[in-house]
């Protein structure tokens, strides 16, 4: 697939394997002008390409719906526990091969997402409002390109056309380091991250209380030395042994390093949990003896990892989104309409440090870990000038496309104006990073979504 750092795209050709963009216009957020599905996927025969529905039954309804990426094959580097031991096949007997590079969407992946699309269409309602009001934003992520245009082949009506403007930005998904994971460059650095040494701190402090799962518990509690021996011992029961030798003989207790990276086996947790679901999500053999219920139990382990690593950072990166979805929101907002972002779990784990949000996917998997699976979702929406209620999606992985897709409220579970309002002048009063922050992404969203695109006054300065 071919992109280009330009602002818009007129024209988008599927020629066999790649994606041929025809690119005009200035820099900034780039946008692909009305996308034709038709043109860009190749279709199974006898089937047709669906389009959005152009009626306007919720005309006061307001929505953002934030969604993790597709289903992807991991990558194979693993640090941060042996020395001279730096991949993932180090730790393990089995041999496991993605039928895709690394990273990329594995094809039951973009299934499911397309699903998830449906899904939202026909219980969410998003195809009754209509074109013009609804606006895709992606991150500027080869998986996250793919998962857009999936995930609105999903969400059109039956028996129609798909025709609609994605915008790729990838400034809204990091305003620290946007080309960190970008396929080209073509984001716009925003704001500065905090020294490191805060971070170390806030990520030590972190490690210390958020009890293990699979009821590990607290690091240094009494029995945490057997249990989390056994759970290493379990894990190397189902990935065999590989040259960096057992893992219970790397069961001293995970650390924090001074450059804010974990150390330690639970990293061997963390990966392999992941590979493990991912491969069962997507069909991929994964060969080890591992049982959907042990998989399904095991991803907390990565959950757990990637909860001890959010720090107010997270706010800082996500400035940009945040804003995005208070707007989206808000009561300067215009009637009915809903937009949605496609980007990775750490915006999903950004929002929840903003606005201080909890949930879990129980019970399908573990309880008391902040679950982000890959087309997980935070639903943001708002009837009216009522309160703005909050709703975590995600998808319970079968081994196939048909996976189901289940909503929950998050805790708390919705917000009204003056609540909002307090939230977000507490963080700016405790962070002042986050305040300098602030006020550049307003500019940012100013210049580069102007109220001459059609989004009305929902991109204006809020609070």
């Amino acid at each position: 697939v071919y992109y280009s750092r330009f602002k818009r795209c007129s024209a988008c050709i599927f020629v066999s394997a790649f994606l041929a963009c025809v690119v005009l216009l200035s820099k900034g957020p780039i946008k692909l002008e009305p996308l034709q599905f038709g043109t860009l996927l190749a279709p199974r025969k006898g089937t047709d390409f669906l389009s959005l529905s152009t009626s306007s039954r919720q005309d006061n309804v307001k929505q953002a719906l934030v969604i993790r990426h597709c289903v992807r094959a991991t990558g194979s580097s693993l640090k941060h526990v042996k020395k001279g031991f730096d991949k993932a096949s180090d730790y393990t007997s089995a041999k496991m091969h993605w039928p895709v590079p690394q990273n990329i969407c594995l094809p039951q992946g973009l299934e499911i997402l397309k699903k998830t699309g449906q899904v939202l269409r026909q219980k969410f309602g998003l195809d009754t409002v209509g074109s013009t009001s609804l606006q895709v934003t992606s991150d500027w992520v080869d998986r996250d390109v793919r998962s857009s245009l999936y995930l609105l082949t999903g969400l059109v009506a039956d028996g129609s056309f798909a025709k609609h403007e994605v915008d790729f930005d990838a400034t809204v998904f990091n305003a620290i380091n946007p080309n960190k994971r970008s396929i080209l460059d073509a984001g716009t650095h925003l704001c500065n991250a905090s020294p490191v040494s805060e971070i170390v701190y806030e990520k030590r402090k972190r490690l210390e209380d958020l009890p293990m799962p699979g009821g590990v518990g607290r690091i240094g509690s009494r029995g945490w030395a057997e249990r989390y021996k056994a759970a290493l011992a379990k894990m190397q029961s189902i990935i065999g042994v590989g040259p960096a030798g057992p893992l219970t003989e790397l069961d001293y207790p995970p650390f924090v390093d001074d450059h804010g990276h974990i150390n330690g086996a639970v990293n061997v947790m963390k990966a392999f949990s992941q590979l493990l679901l991912y491969a069962y999500a997507a069909g991929v053999d994964h060969n080890t003896s591992a049982s959907p219920e042990e998989i399904n139990e095991m991803i907390a382990w990565q959950w757990w990892c990637r909860e001890v690593g959010i720090v107010r950072d997270f706010m800082l990166q996500d400035t940009v989104l945040i804003q995005s979805v208070l707007r989206d929101v808000s009561e300067l907002s215009d009637n009915g309409h809903t937009s949605i972002y496609v980007g990775h779990d750490g915006d999903l784990d950004a929002l929840a440090a903003f606005f201080g949000l909890h949930w879990d996917a129980a019970p399908h998997y573990p309880a008391g870990v902040l679950a982000t699976p890959p087309g997980s979702a935070l639903l943001f929406r708002r009837e009216g000038d009522g309160p703005v209620t909050v709703q975590f999606l995600y998808t319970f992985f079968n081994g196939s496309s048909s996976s189901e897709i289940f909503s929950k409220q998050t805790s708390p579970g919705f917000f009204d104006e003056s609540i909002l309002k307090s939230v977000v002048d507490e963080r700016l009063r405790a962070f002042p990073l986050l305040k300098t922050c602030w006020e550049k992404a307003e500019a940012y969203l100013r210049k580069h979504h102007p109220d001459d695109e059609g989004r009305s006054a929902r991109h204006g300065t809020v609070w």
